[in-house]
């Protein structure tokens, strides 16, 4: 029963090394990764920096304990800073949105975004349910392909047509079996088959995976089961000061919040001197399968094709026509506001609940910066990385209390939704780390920092619009902006490229009317990463600047390669008069990217830099 200090056995060793001792190879891809993001120009929208003290939570002890369940619930043992940690978080969460907590709970523990839908969408939905969700733009209509494939021959055998089936509303459902080989061996199957794709961010997903994703893996969902698509400066290289706005990202977990960093370290303490005997075992569950999807017609966009604006009043009348369970509204790429009391409405016209997925809008929602959609909203979702600029993960918002003041189950449901249906164990790490940003999020500072945001979008929405660009909706109430490329006959995908290769950071994006999305016609540019590192309205018009040289090196590019394939524009990037005017961009932004403070880590220490 000696309590002298015993010695690291040697199999243990690799314990407490660092990670430039213990793996040399990923500290180095680590430090290049840094090094990116400080000399590059990041403009994603779904980006942004988070701070220090959040990146010191997220890479605590924390990580170490396993606390399946809820505070004062758990299936372990040893729980006592953790509840605290979980319970200060679900607190800090309701007071960023300034949400009564007899009215509204929280559940913190969602891994992140998608598992936050999922959750909500299991708690809401029953088998054969049906829902009103995002359109992907720029779909064909099953009359233009479908005549194609009346009379197809492989091998000397007739493939027979698709017919509709009957009791299907609106020609929306054409069962169809045709053999690899003969979508091989025919053209017009093989047109087919792309009619059936389309080009994602994870890949290429059919269009019955598209519309139909969600509900198989929660639904059961059958033949006839509807799924309705709802919507779719100075040029200094002087070193910049970091806003006051901005002073919480580079402070230290204690200095920052002080609070969490106590139940840290009295987690660290609790590890260090108890036992832990806990063996690991899991129940298995069973969830219903099904997958009948198809595809749907550009009839039912609720989006003006003329303006990319939401059309509500068209989107009132297919909800008529489809009756949903569920209206769920939030996007990736909408530049303007949502109409919550419209939205309410078609959902009461229908008993259904109203789910808002305010992932990209949060931050600015909580700093009154956007229409907050918990007046009207049955449930509420978000990430926790973007406007909120925390780490990565997901919340659910969910009333207790109905508008007319009688009590809901969500609670229960969603709860139960979570942890045992969906997920295992919390990740009490990047909880901690999410309470952390949470309580930056409920400063004044974050609201100046909320409101420059916006500031900056419309200023660089303002300056593109100068130089001749179209952007959709014609300009932007929120933190981005998606830029039509197709009036200067370029895609998204050529500038995507170009932009990378001269150090901005942003994506292609599909915009409204569309004919393929495996080529989409814009590109989607966000504020928040860069407001982060103090840029200001004046900085986004450099930005401007640096992006409109980026399209006329990307349309000289095309022009020479003599061809509008993606392929051979990518090899004509590194040939000709383009590629010294892409070198002498890019050091231009590394130069004035590097002038202006970085979040979260010290540049000076990065190291590597020699191999950018």
């Amino acid at each position: 029963m000696s309590t002298t200090a015993k010695p690291v056995d040697s199999w243990n060793a690799c314990l407490n090394t660092s990670l430039e001792q213990e793996d040399p190879e990923m500290f180095r891809l680590v430090e290049l990764e840094k090094y990116r993001q400080y000399s590059c120009l990041e403009l994603i929208a779904s980006e942004n920096f988070t701070s220090q003290a959040v990146m010191e939570a997220n890479g605590s002890p924390l990580t170490n304990k396993y606390s399946e369940g809820l505070p004062g619930a758990r299936y372990y043992g040893g729980n006592e800073y953790i509840d605290q940690v979980e319970n200060l978080c679900r607190t800090r969460a309701l007071a960023a949105f300034e949400l009564d907590p007899a009215v509204w709970g929280v559940n913190v523990q969602p891994y992140s975004g998608s598992t936050a839908n999922f959750s909500a969408l299991t708690a809401m939905l029953a088998p054969h349910d049906r829902i009103m969700v995002r359109q992907t733009p720029g779909w064909e209509q099953p009359t233009q392909v479908l005549p194609s494939l009346q009379n197809i021959e492989v091998d000397g055998v007739k493939i027979a047509p698709p017919t509709q089936i009957p009791w299907y509303p609106e020609q929306l459902a054409y069962p169809y079996d045709a053999s690899r080989t003969a979508i091989r061996k025919s053209p017009a199957l093989k047109r087919f088959h792309q009619f059936l794709t389309s080009e994602s961010e994870i890949g290429n997903i059919s269009r019955q995976e598209a519309v139909s994703m969600i509900p198989p893996l929660l639904l059961d969902v059958q033949p006839h089961h509807h799924v309705l698509d709802m919507f779719p400066t100075n040029m200094s290289t002087t070193a910049k000061p970091v806003d006051s706005w901005n002073a919480c990202l580079n402070t230290s977990l204690e200095q920052e919040d002080p609070e969490m960093f106590r139940l840290v370290e009295l987690e660290k303490y609790r590890q260090y001197s108890c036992l832990e005997l806990i063996a690991f075992g899991k129940l298995s569950r069973r969830r219903p399968y099904g997958g009948h999807g198809s595809p749907l017609t550009n009839k039912y966009s609720e989006v003006d094709m003329k303006t990319g604006v939401i059309d509500y009043d068209r989107l009132e009348q297919n909800a008529a026509l489809f009756r949903p369970k569920l209206v769920i509204c939030g996007a990736s790429a909408y530049a303007r506001d949502w109409d919550y009391e419209r939205l309410r409405k078609v959902a009461d016209q229908h008993g259904a609940f109203l789910m808002a997925d305010m992932a990209h809008i949060s931050g600015l929602i909580a700093a009154h910066e956007q229409k907050s959609p918990f007046e009207l909203a049955d449930v509420v979702t978000t990430t926790t990385h973007k406007t909120l600029r925390g780490p990565r993960a997901g919340l659910i918002f969910f009333r207790k209390v109905n508008r007319d003041g009688s009590p809901t189950d969500l609670e229960s449901r969603v709860n139960m939704a979570v942890f045992p249906s969906n997920q295992g164990g919390p990740h009490n790490n990047t909880i901690a780390a999410v309470a952390v940003a949470l309580k930056q999020v409920a400063t004044p500072a974050f609201r100046q920092y909320a409101q420059q945001v916006r500031k900056n979008a419309a200023a660089l929405a303002n300056a593109l619009t100068a130089k001749g660009y179209k952007m959709v909706t014609g300009g932007t109430d929120n933190h981005l902006v998606l830029w039509d490329l197709r009036p200067v006959k370029l895609t998204g995908s050529k500038l995507e490229k170009i932009c990378d290769l001269v150090n901005i950071t942003l994506n292609k994006n599909a915009v409204h009317g569309d004919t393929s999305a495996l080529s989409p016609g814009g590109v989607r540019v966000g504020a928040p990463a860069l407001t982060s590192r103090s840029f200001k309205e004046a900085d986004f018009v450099q930005v401007a600047e640096f992006l409109h040289r980026a399209v006329l090196i990307a349309l000289k590019i095309q022009d020479a390669a003599g061809s509008k394939m993606m392929k051979v524009f990518s090899d004509a990037v590194d040939k000709g008069a383009a590629a010294e005017d892409i070198k002498i961009l890019k050091k231009e932004i590394e130069a004035f990217a590097r002038s202006f403070p970085m979040p979260g880590f010290n540049p000076a220490t990065i190291k590597y830099k020699e191999e950018h």
